[in-house]
């Protein structure tokens, strides 16, 4: 789509359209017997402006994350994180001198960090030949 994204273009529409029916259902006269159709047509105008501007555009067009790779192993690096803050705690605990106890954890981590930039605008859908070896 060029510059605007798909969901920009739907939300725009919507407001256009919720707009474009608002101001029909206020402005364009209609005998009496079809002033439900006025009243509808401003209301649907309302639901569907609203809708652009609120929490139900959010439900119907969720962001995408098109590049998952690396966002997986950064996960991994804050688990191993996780992982490093349990384990000092423990060697707190029971009185274990932290530092050799958290050397692999640490290297496992250097490791990790080593990975990140061969996921780096990696999609899930790559190709064997372009995914990251382990």
């Amino acid at each position: 789509m060029g510059r605007f994204s798909r969901r920009a273009v739907v939300r725009a529409a919507l407001m256009v359209g919720g707009l474009a029916l608002i101001a029909a259902g206020s402005l364009i006269a209609l005998p009496p017997p079809l002033i439900r159709v006025r009243v509808l047509a401003v209301l649907l105008g309302m639901l569907l402006y609203l809708t652009a501007l609120v929490r139900p555009f959010e439900m119907l067009m969720p962001t995408q994350r098109k590049y998952t790779a690396l966002r997986e192993e950064t996960d991994r690096l804050l688990a191993l994180v996780r992982e490093l803050n349990k384990a000092a705690v423990q060697a707190r605990m029971v009185g274990y001198e932290e530092e050799g106890y958290l050397d692999p954890i640490v290297q496992r981590m250097h490791a990790q960090v080593d990975r990140l930039p061969r996921f780096a605008g990696r999609t899930p859908h790559a190709s064997a030949r372009d995914r990251p070896r382990a």
